[in-house]
């Protein structure tokens, strides 16, 4: 039914929410590789493309650059950040912050990709809610790849800022899992 949809669908909003009820549909299905493939190809039609396969080596690289990259911001500069205006970009993110958080355990590589991918993309373009999933993400990542803990609470820090900042009721759940339950424990005791 999505490919009827998206072909009577006419503008890129509406193409992109089908797209991501596609993609979770796919997951949830247990699909994983028929979800990624799908994930891949919207993003390649965007203009950003995401490798089909990645050793961890290639993903220690990219996580060190966006490391290097990113560490020089602040939770407070999150909050006065541009925003992200470009449409293109911002479907894109919407593909990237579809997947699901169980892809950290099945492909963190995969994840640990669109991870940087969305930091890059909310470096260069300005930020939107999906920014804050993003560098959630790359926290985890950065932890979990790099064992650098100073610098994944850090970012997991600056995703909280741009979560506080757009409050999205839809993005809880994916913004704070990577963020409490991956990147700030290094650092930081929770009392229940």
């Amino acid at each position: 039914h999505c490919k009827a949809l998206l072909l009577k669908s006419r503008c890129i909003e509406n193409q992109i929410k089908i797209h991501e009820l596609l993609i979770a549909y796919l997951f949830q299905s247990g699909k994983f590789p028929e979800a990624l493939e799908h994930v891949r190809s919207v993003l390649d039609t965007l203009g950003f493309p995401l490798p089909t396969s990645v050793d961890t080596e290639t993903v220690r690289t990219v996580l060190e650059a966006m490391r290097n990259a990113a560490s020089g911001f602040t939770p407070e500069q999150m909050h006065a950040f541009p925003l992200m205006t470009e449409e293109v970009p911002k479907q894109a993110m919407k593909i990237m912050g579809s997947v699901p958080i169980l892809l950290t355990f099945s492909s963190p590589t995969f994840a640990a990709m669109i991870a940087c991918q969305m930091a890059q993309l909310s470096i260069q373009h300005g930020l939107c809610a999906e920014s804050a999933v993003a560098f959630g993400n790359l926290g985890f990542a950065i932890n979990s790849v790099l064992q650098d803990f100073n610098c994944g609470y850090d970012m997991c820090n600056l995703g909280l800022a741009i979560f506080q900042r757009f409050k999205s009721n839809t993005l809880i759940l994916k913004t704070y899992v990577p963020i409490f339950g991956f990147g700030r424990g290094w650092k930081v005791s929770y009392s229940f």
